[in-house]
């Protein structure tokens, strides 16, 4: 998983509107597996590790980031946990 911290835009230098860090957050799903393969005379071990589906989300530090482990972790790495 890829997180990222992305400084707000609005300028919040009034204090008309809360300046909350924001976090970016990218994954893949991993797959790792074992494989045996029989040859004539011999087996042949082996692993393979391959990835699938590519997931995104952007949360605000102090809100809350939903149900998704991924993004609940994503979160934490870069908010700390969330007080609910």
């Amino acid at each position: 998983m890829l997180v990222r911290n992305v400084v707000p835009l609005v300028d919040t230098s009034d204090g008309s509107v809360p300046a909350h860090r924001v976090l970016a957050a990218l994954a893949k799903q991993v797959v790792e597996a074992s494989f045996t393969a029989t040859c004539p005379g011999h087996d042949v071990y082996g692993s393979v590790t391959t990835w699938f589906g590519s997931y995104g989300d952007s949360v605000a530090c102090g809100v809350d980031p939903g149900d998704d482990a991924w993004v609940q972790e994503a979160y934490r790495l870069t908010c700390g946990r969330l007080s609910r």
